[in-house]
């Protein structure tokens, strides 16, 4: 029934979602792997493999173990992440979607001398795109570029390495950032700073009060060092988060609270 090539993948899951809901089936995790193209000149065409993923209702099914939460950005965050990380992809940096689809979004890529490999894009799906297939639900969307992907893990071999044999330190940081700084930017700046000591970093609370100001939020955010030759220093970790709250002052103008 389809008679012209489609420039992206996010109408073709809109509508399998809206089917769905429809019938009120209304916690849907979709995914397909499919082509999408774009025409360069009058005749001219390219042609792409992409993995695309929609995500809205609920997380869980329901269960009386623990309570319904709704999917929401950070939860398809995660979810890009370890199809990343089951890739074999791990050094990849991230900044904010210029994808005109989302209300908020993140995309990552993969830094490979001089060139810039997209890996992707997600985030909220505008309302505006949600309204054109009749969904009356938030929706989260991510589109994988798959050629990049699979062209990047090809190159990765299977590593192992012994159970870490010296404790690791983890250490907490509020930060008090205007509305306009993202995670992202904090991550990024932790990881060149952190180099091989940083292990993961994570946002375990995000606050907002008119107390903070309009457009002020709280983060909470945890680092975990951990050196593999030697047991790190409360010397060596706090020569590492002076730096770091140093650069999170200067650059993105936190307060430290």
């Amino acid at each position: 029934d389809l008679n012209v090539l489609r420039t992206n993948m996010l109408y073709s899951g809109l509508e399998v979602a809206a089917w769905n809901l429809n019938r009120k089936n209304n916690d849907l995790k979709l995914f397909e792997i499919g082509k999408i193209y774009t025409q360069f000149n009058p005749g001219e065409y390219h042609e792409e493999w992409r993995l695309s993923l929609i995500v809205t209702g609920m997380k869980r099914a329901e269960s009386w173990t623990e309570k319904q939460q709704p999917a929401d950005f950070y939860f398809l965050k995660t979810v890009a992440e370890n199809i990343l990380k089951r890739c074999g992809l791990k050094n990849f940096t991230s900044k904010e979607a210029d994808e005109n689809i989302f209300s908020y979004g993140l995309s990552f890529s993969y830094q490979e001398n001089s060139k810039t490999l997209h890996l992707v894009e997600f985030g909220i799906v505008k309302k505006e795109f949600l309204k054109q297939t009749d969904v009356r639900q938030p929706v989260f969307y991510a589109d994988f570029h798959w050629e990049n992907i699979v062209a990047l893990a090809k190159m990765n071999s299977v590593q192992f390495r012994e159970i870490p044999r010296f404790p690791g330190v983890r250490r907490d940081l509020a930060l008090l950032l205007n509305n306009e700084i993202t995670f992202a930017s904090i991550e990024n700046i932790a990881k060149e700073e952190g180099r091989k000591l940083l292990k993961s970093v994570h946002l375990f609370d995000v606050y907002t009060d008119e107390k903070l100001g309009a457009a002020m939020k709280s983060y909470a955010v945890s680092y975990f060092f951990e050196d593999e030759e030697k047991t790190l220093t409360d010397k060596d970790v706090d020569k590492l988060m002076t730096r770091l709250m140093s650069r999170y002052k200067e650059e993105l103008k936190a307060e430290i609270r």
